[in-house]
């Protein structure tokens, strides 16, 4: 013999299953949000000069990146060839505030590049190391 049908079970049966599905999606989508947005805001930090978190190192580490940034310069390799005049005149020309701006501009990329290369950063990297290099040894600002 047939059950008749009843409608109530049937009514708690279908609400049931859209309130958990409800809560599931409400939970997936909280999740997937919360690491759309930290995505959206890490590339924001990074876009405007901030550093990636995967790029932070230990104080020894960053101690020993700054004294070989210290002891190499972007600019031109030193020659025995070159004239005193001229050596003086780039001398002067790296102690100007141009010239000063020029490398920090120039590390900065290199930093950057040397973190995590992309096209985009070796392009930057090689127009502002470019530009100090004409600096120095032209004397026109770019």
């Amino acid at each position: 013999m047939q059950h008749p049908i009843s409608y109530w079970r049937m009514f708690i049966a279908v609400t049931a299953g859209v309130v958990v599905g409800n809560i599931i999606l409400t939970i997936l989508w909280g999740v997937v949000g919360t690491m759309a947005v930290g995505a959206f805001v890490n590339a924001l930090d990074f876009d405007f000069g901030g550093t990636p978190g995967s790029s932070v190192t230990s104080g020894r580490e960053y101690r020993q990146q700054r004294q070989e940034e210290r002891n190499q310069s972007p600019g031109i390799p030193q020659s025995a060839a070159r004239p005193s005049i001229e050596q003086s005149l780039r001398d002067q020309r790296q102690n100007t505030p141009t010239g000063r701006k020029l490398y920090v501009q120039c590390r900065t990329w290199r930093i950057q590049y040397n973190s995590s290369p992309s096209d985009a950063r070796r392009a930057g990297r090689d127009r502002a190391c470019n530009a100090y290099r004409a600096y120095i040894e032209s004397g026109r600002a770019p």
